[in-house]
């Protein structure tokens, strides 16, 4: 246990014992405390854990000293400092005495009670010593049996190496032996060594007399050895190589990234590179295009890996060989751009090398047809003379020619084609002057071909029909005429100088001539439209008055005719013909007043329906607006039914007045359909609900027949076929006391885009006469006098429903006996769309949601003012009437309005200048609700037109009226 370091001052603790130094600090212990110190040093050792130990008394110069001492383990591995044993760390601590004793002290008391203690500590401190003394006596005893072990296994190596000795002894003789054959190898090995020498001075021989560079290389990449070509062809001074890193050669120009990668990999990977093309801009030599070669090479004299590069300058081969690919590129650019078919043909199965364009559009073919032999891309081509001919060239080196030849081909709907060409075969040489295949120039002259043929056809059908003309144009007085361009002159038929009043037939006439017989009105016309056709190369035609020559009679001629131009473009003649056309242009006349006297009629008519709509709809609106409100009052039971018995006539007398404005607009081709997105069987289903009561009352059974293969958004006018349908179900209804109706929806044609779908209305009813089927859509005609005494009616509704289906592009047709029933069946087109159904949602009477809403009325007629304020009152919202609509605007100025209910006929300013002031001027989007009596004016798209969001038609319905104020307010918010 040496001591490496003391700290502190040791000298009361520890001393050098006599003899020999040592630095043992078991050794250099004072004797007092040499056991305890022992004793806890072999403790720490064992446990690892520290040990202090306190209260040892130790006697110097006559006086008693306590000390304690404390030994910790420490976490040094002791290997890596180099010691081969346990790092401890020893504290020796000098502790202040409690109790001072004196052997000369008088108090016999105190020394005795002293004395005590010291025996009763000195008792325990034996006992403790006794039980170190113990373990220690316990190791030593362990210690000794371990020595005993070792002293056996030291004989037993003794012997072992007794052995080992003889062994040596023998090996001695063994090695002597040895060493006399190693003299005789070293000398062969001498004698090859200088062999090698001069091989390797060869070897450096023959790479300076090779005309290739060449460089060896060490395993770094540095270079071992340069030839004399490397250092002249790269610039380079033999002496600056040797032992340079490639890379940085010559100022890093051999610093080539492509070379790098090859040449790390050749050692670590044994392998080697060859023909590594290399295009390299080096600053003095300028570009160089090398091919590298490299391989391992191993220097057996002193066992080094070396690569051996080899570098030949290729620059003029690859310009060379870049100009040929140039070239060939130029060559396919020029054939991929012609517009005419070119292809090469390769080799004696002709293989497709190389084409165009304008070749695989005439052939039908793909590229994927290149490489492949002639007669596998067109086998039809088998039995015609086109491979012959390749075959000839490819033999002969001879060019060959085709005119018009034809080629028949088989497309691929099985059709046969003729196409003609005219062909060059032209011989195909390679580099070195080899024909080794046939280059084809082909252009496609099938229409020149047909043009010509059918020109030889013309030209005879020409001169037959020019036979048929003459006679033609004589007999329908039609006149022929042709002007040269040139010299301003004009050729007449014989026909046509009669038309202008010419009796010479031998004279022909000036431009300016033929110029002067139009009247002054109509010269400007004249010319303009021969001007005209020579600028845009169209026919020539206009109409236009003449003076006879003869009679200064007035005539109307039309003339026509076309410009005929020379090879250079410029235009030769203009040649047609003439007809006298005053009687046409007299009946023209005719017409054209009596067309101005019927449409004068028709808007008459219009007017006077939109007059009396509005006049009648006015006070109808009244009656049953008024009404409604007597049927919510308390009414004797006879008054409530003479009061419905108006409200009936009353609806009656509106249906009368729909059903003749939409026959006026029928008849005045101004019913217009709308294609909107809209849900079907949504529609059907709204249509035959509104008929639950009436099939109560007179218990009938209706039963829906819907093809479950009709999409659920279709396109078209719903309003339209809601009509349709109404009417017609409406009519099943009325002819019908028992049984049944059936109303059938089937889809019985579709594509991508459209479908057709048939319905079909079939009651249980009285029936119609098979004479009388046909006359039952004409209008105001019913099948039979009585049915309009019997069921009511004006015979308009079939008249209208024929007008509104056969508009949309559909028909119609019925079916009918007797006392048996009636089937009306009607088709109708509908265009799909991917529109989604939108849910409607239904407005409830006295929505509870909507509360004080304030209404703007803009209405001049004061019944309908109180009406309005009747209804509005009944619907619980606030509201203020103006005349007109200058005032609804002055109105809207200065207060605040929810929503205007605006009348669309009013003086000063009506409904419809209001809203366009409203949404223009006011700049206010506050949603507006027409009410107008003329429904022939007020359609959704001129109230879309003038910013109104939505109209309702008089006689008022409350429901509706209710419904479209809370969805528009709703909306708003």
């Amino acid at each position: 246990m040496e001591i490496v370091q003391f700290r502190g001052t040791t000298d009361l603790f520890l001393t050098h014992p006599k003899g020999k130094a040592t630095f043992n600090i078991l050794k250099m212990a004072r004797p007092e405390i040499a056991f305890e110190l022992r004793s806890a040093i072999s403790k720490v050792i064992k446990s690892k854990q520290s040990i202090r130990k306190t209260g040892i008394e130790m006697k110097v110069n006559s006086e008693v000293k306590i000390i304690s001492l404390e030994i910790v383990p420490l976490k040094i591995d002791p290997i890596t400092i180099g010691w081969d044993e346990p790092l401890l760390l020893v504290l020796f601590t000098e502790q202040e005495p409690t109790e001072i004793f004196s052997h000369d002290a008088q108090d016999g008391k105190n020394n005795s009670l002293a004395k005590d203690r010291r025996i009763k500590k000195l008792e325990l401190e034996l006992a403790a010593a006794h039980a170190d003394a113990l373990a220690i006596a316990q190791e030593q005893e362990a210690f000794a049996e371990e020595l005993q072990s070792a002293n056996e296994e030291v004989v037993s190596s003794n012997e072992e190496l007794q052995t080992v000795n003889e062994e040596l002894e023998t090996s001695k003789e063994e090695i002597e032996s040895a060493n006399e054959e190693l003299t005789t190898t070293n000398q062969e090995l001498q004698t090859r060594n200088d062999l090698l020498n001069e091989a390797y001075d060869y070897s450096e021989a023959v790479l300076d007399t090779i005309h290739e560079p060449m460089l060896v290389l060490d395993g770094n990449l540095r270079v071992k050895s340069a030839n004399k070509i490397f250092c002249k062809l790269f610039d380079v001074k033999e002496e600056d190589t040797a032992g340079v890193l490639l890379f940085d050669l010559g100022n890093k120009q051999w610093d080539i990234p492509r070379l790098r990668k090859p040449l790390e990999d050749i050692l670590p990977k044994n392998s080697d590179f060859r023909d590594l093309e290399i295009t390299h801009q080096f600053p003095k030599i300028g570009e160089k295009t090398m091919r590298l070669n490299a391989r391992r090479i191993i220097q057996k004299r002193h066992g080094e890996e070396l690569i051996l590069l080899a570098i030949s300058d290729v620059t003029e081969q690859a310009n060379a060989r870049r100009k040929i690919e140039e070239s060939e590129q130029r060559f396919r650019n020029l054939v991929e751009l012609a517009s005419y078919p070119i292809l090469i043909f390769k080799g004696e199965d002709m293989r497709l090398e190389l084409a165009n364009e304008p070749l695989y559009k005439i052939w039908n073919i793909g590229k994927e047809a290149l490489g492949k032999p002639f007669l596998e891309i067109l086998p039809e081509m088998k039995n015609q003379p086109f491979m012959g001919l390749l075959l000839d060239v490819l033999h002969s080196s001879e060019i060959k020619y085709g005119n018009e030849e034809p080629a028949y081909f088989l497309r691929p709907n099985g059709v046969k084609e003729t196409v003609y060409f005219n062909f060059v075969y032209q011989p195909y040489k390679e580099n070195d002057g080899t024909v080794s295949g046939v280059i084809v120039f082909a252009n496609d002259v099938t229409r020149q071909v047909l043009d010509f043929k059918k020109l030889e056809e013309s030209e005879e059908q020409l001169r037959k029909t020019t036979e048929h003309f003459e006679i033609a144009t004589t007999a329908a007085e039609v006149g022929i005429w042709s002007m040269d361009i040139a010299k301003q002159t004009l050729e007449w038929s014989d026909l046509h100088k009669k038309m202008w009043g010419y009796t010479n037939l031998e004279t022909n006439l000036t431009y300016e001539e033929w110029h002067n017989l139009i009247l002054s009105e109509d010269k400007q016309l004249a010319f303009d439209a021969v001007a005209k056709a020579l600028k845009t190369n169209t026919l020539y035609e206009v109409s236009y008055r003449i003076k006879r020559a003869d009679n200064d009679d007035i005539r109307w001629i039309n003339s026509s005719g076309q410009y005929f131009y020379s090879d250079t473009g410029e235009p030769i003649t203009l040649t047609g013909v003439s007809v006298d056309i005053t009687e046409q242009k007299l009946f023209e006349n005719e017409l054209m007043e009596a067309k101005e006297s019927a449409e004068s009629a028709t808007k008459s008519k219009q007017q006077f329906l939109s007059n009396m709509s509005h006049e009648i709809r006015t006070p109808l609106n009244s009656i049953l607006g008024f009404t409604n409100v007597l049927l919510k009052t308390e009414l004797e039971i006879e008054q409530k039914e003479f009061v419905q018995a108006i409200k009936t006539s009353g609806k009656s007398l509106n249906l009368l007045i729909n059903d003749i404005l939409d026959l006026a607009k029928v008849d005045a081709g101004r019913m217009t359909f709308e294609k909107q997105p809209f849900e079907i069987r949504q529609s059907i289903a709204s249509i035959l609900h509104s008929f639950n009561l009436k099939i109560k009352e007179k218990n009938l059974e209706i039963v829906k027949d819907y093809d479950s293969e009709i999409p659920a958004m279709l396109l078209g006018d719903s309003m339209r076929l809601n009509q349709i349908i109404l009417n017609l179900v409406s009519n099943a209804v009325k002819f019908t006391a028992k049984g049944k109706i059936i109303l059938s929806v089937k889809l019985i044609n579709e594509d991508k885009e459209n479908l057709a779908i048939q319905f079909a209305i079939t009651d249980s009813g009285i029936g119609i006469a098979a004479d009388k089927i046909n006359s039952i859509f004409n209008v105001f005609e019913q099948a039979e006098s009585s049915t309009a005494n019997s069921y009511g009616g004006t015979g308009l509704g079939l008249a209208i429903v024929k007008q509104l289906i056969e508009n949309q592009g559909g028909s119609i047709s019925v079916r009918s006996k007797m006392n048996e029933g009636s089937t009306f069946s009607f088709i109708l087109p509908f265009g799909k769309t991917n529109a989604k159904s939108e849910e409607e949602t239904e407005i409830l009477y006295k929505d509870s949601e909507i509360k004080n809403i304030n209404v703007l009325v803009a209405e001049d007629v004061p019944l309908n003012q109180l009406l309005i304020k009747i209804i509005l009152s009944d619907f619980g919202f606030l509201y203020e009437i103006v005349e007109n609509g200058k005032m609804a605007v002055e109105k809207l100025k200065t207060n605040t309005y929810d929503i205007i209910l605006m009348d669309l006929q009013m003086p000063e300013m009506n409904g419809f200048e209001a809203t366009e002031y409203i949404r223009k001027t006011m700049k206010s989007q506050i949603p507006i609700i027409a009410l107008t009596a003329d429904v022939t004016k007020a359609d959704v798209s001129k109230c879309k037109e003038f910013g109104l969001d939505d109209y309702i038609p008089k006689p008022i319905n409350e429901n509706l009226l209710y419904s479209k104020i809370v969805e528009l307010v709703k909306r708003k918010k």
